[in-house]
């Protein structure tokens, strides 16, 4: 390790544009998979089911399903921050003024706890938020020529009264991924949350198709 941050971090010419090569790499590899991955599950039971899934391991294709996915993680990672800088310039505050001596204890822990308090709430208030992204990978998978705009769009649509259920099956499986750790495999696990998660992406846009004729038809 201390080998490769020298040669990658020492100004060398040649080590620049290889770690821009192999992050490159690494992002269209990671890329593929997380849209491969929930082609897989989405298509469960449909025959061509590897075809669907393969499909995204093409090079183009890739690329595609890779700026999807750093297009998802910038807009998660925004608004991480939006939700959770109170509460962290709260503690961080207190900690500054604490270390220069300047602030009692009774009063350090009351701005701690408070710091903490809306750190809790934000992170909360955060996991409900990112829902509306929920549908992203599996729109972008039924919709592969469809603009990444257009795409975010159609998620925050759909799950418009779909957040509370979504939110709540997610975390009905922390009691699976905390046993997974000295119990149940890990892979059967995430196995198993995949699954339901395209299983409900699959509900979520059929309940909206059914929605969206019904409208058409008045």
């Amino acid at each position: 390790v201390p080998f490769a941050v020298n040669y990658f971090l020492g100004g060398s010419v040649i080590s620049l544009p290889l770690l821009s090569v192999i992050l490159l790499l690494n992002g269209a590899a990671y890329g593929a998979f997380f849209a491969g991955s929930r082609a897989w599950f989405l298509f469960f039971k449909q025959k061509k089911r590897s075809v669907k899934t393969f499909y995204w391991f093409r090079p183009a294709k890739a690329v595609r399903s890779t700026g999807l996915y750093f297009s998802l993680f910038f807009k998660k990672l925004m608004w991480t921050l939006i939700f959770t800088s109170p509460g962290l310039l709260l503690i961080t505050a207190a900690v500054l003024v604490a270390a220069d001596g300047g602030v009692e204890f009774n009063l350090f822990a009351t701005w701690i706890a408070g710091g903490a308090a809306l750190l809790l709430t934000g992170a909360a208030f955060l996991y409900l938020f990112l829902q509306r992204y929920f549908l992203v990978p599996y729109l972008k998978i039924i919709n592969p020529s469809v603009k990444n705009r257009e795409i975010f769009s159609k998620s925050r649509e759909y799950m418009n009264g779909k957040i509370k259920k979504t939110a709540l099956m997610k975390l009905s499986f922390l009691p699976w991924f905390s046993l997974s750790a000295a119990v149940i495999p890990v892979f059967y696990v995430w196995t198993y949350y995949s699954q339901s998660c395209a299983v409900m992406a699959q509900d979520i846009c059929r309940q909206q198709k059914e929605m969206n004729l019904a409208q058409t038809e008045k």
